[in-house]
């Protein structure tokens, strides 16, 4: 990720990751006062805009270091994911939201495979029914991530079904936020990463990022919605 600007003014500027980079994430948070990471040493988070790291919280509480992960694992077998399993992932102790690996494909440009992933607004230890696990029960918008979550054992795969039409939305979106840390200040881009001439609205704030997310930064997505709710301490 490279810095542009000084002082208040300081923008951060896109740069393109590829499967052998040092990096393999860079995304705003939705409100564009964050920086998020990922690269193979962990993941470390920064407040725009003038660079200033901040630490992570444990499971318990406690300050985590700037590259420790606040997910929870759930195995500790290395999971393959494949197009059409179901999974879960724990943003809290005790406290389980489902997901689907819908899509393997090159995204935004890319020219490396990607997982495209279904976040559902379904919370319980066993798995849901099947109507709860549909395009029309978002916790948050589909998202687009590495590897990392099956393979560490953040998510953990409990089945998986053939992924049929009605499984799926007739398009997917994204927010490409233009790094000025000003909540407003985006575009909404497709599959491709290409800009698409679609009017903005309130329902955007549930779009997930252009960009190459992984089970962290969802943690936090999911954790955030949650707390919102009070489903989780604020």
């Amino acid at each position: 990720m490279q810095q542009t600007g000084s002082g208040a003014s300081r923008k951060w500027t896109e740069r393109s990751f590829s499967a052998s980079s040092n990096f393999f994430a860079a995304a705003f948070s939705p409100d564009g006062k964050y920086l998020a990471a990922d690269s193979r040493n962990g993941l470390q988070l920064w407040m725009l805009p003038d660079a200033h790291p901040l630490p992570t919280l444990r499971e318990d509480g406690t300050p985590a270091g700037p590259n420790e992960c606040t997910a929870i694992r759930l195995t500790e077998k290395r999971q393959r994911a494949n197009v059409g399993d179901i999974f879960r992932l724990s943003p809290a102790v005790g406290l389980f939201v489902w997901g689907r690996l819908i899509k393997k494909s090159r995204f935004f440009g890319l020219d490396f495979e990607l997982n495209l992933v279904y976040l559902y607004d379904t919370v319980g230890f066993d798995r849901p029914a099947p109507e709860a696990l549909t395009p029309s029960n978002f916790i948050i918008g589909p998202s687009v991530v590495n590897n990392l979550g099956f393979s560490r054992g953040y998510w953990e795969i409990v089945g998986s079904e053939p992924v049929i039409a009605s499984d799926v939305l007739d398009k997917h979106l994204f927010i490409r936020f233009k790094g000025t840390g000003r909540a407003d200040d985006y575009e909404l881009v497709d599959e491709a990463g290409s800009k698409v001439q679609i009017k903005h609205s309130d329902a955007d704030r549930l779009l997930a990022q252009s960009g190459i997310s992984n089970y962290n930064l969802i943690d936090w997505r999911i954790q955030d919605i949650l707390r919102a709710r009070g489903v989780l301490p604020a």
